[in-house]
């Protein structure tokens, strides 16, 4: 089962309490690792990082920089999907 905001019918499920997400037992530990835990975090560092390199090589200016690093802080509540919206635009940049 995948996530889902409506709770199955079938399945034993239980909510993510960060997210709010359905998830089945099995799935729970990955969800709460890949989606909220250490790859979240060390992905963040990756791509702030890669921010920083772009910046110095003047590939994006200091306003797009400040923008993104907003979504990349250790504080940010940011969701995977952000992250990876970030990734690909900087990827995207030659």
């Amino acid at each position: 089962m995948s996530r889902t905001n409506l709770q199955p019918k079938n399945k034993k499920a239980i909510q993510c309490p960060d997210c709010g997400k359905w998830l089945t037992l099995q799935g729970y530990g990955g969800h709460r690792r890949f989606y909220h835990g250490e790859y979240q975090k060390d992905l963040k560092r990756q791509l702030f990082n890669r921010l920083i390199a772009l910046k110095k090589a003047n590939k994006i200016s200091q306003p797009m920089l400040a923008a993104m690093s907003t979504t990349l802080g250790d504080y940010s509540k940011s969701t995977m999907e952000e992250i990876l919206e970030i990734r690909d635009f900087i990827d995207s940049i030659p």
